[in-house]
């Protein structure tokens, strides 16, 4: 998976789960290319951010 696909599918998890886009959220490009780099999948790397700073999912407050 390139850097972009890394991206595109991290940023397609974070709106699915969140909604919210990775610039909403405040990621920085050098973070999530480090993720990328460190061999993180975008699941494992959206689940540990979500942690981090709290983020309440669509499935927390009853939306599907």
């Amino acid at each position: 998976m390139t850097l972009q696909e890394w991206i595109q599918a991290s940023e397609n998890l974070l709106k699915q789960h969140y909604c919210l886009a990775l610039s909403d959220a405040g990621f920085e490009p050098s973070d999530l290319e480090r993720a990328w780099n460190d061999g993180e999948v975008p699941a494992e790397y959206i689940r540990r951010m979500a942690l981090k700073f709290d983020l309440t999912s669509k499935a927390d407050l009853g939306f599907s």
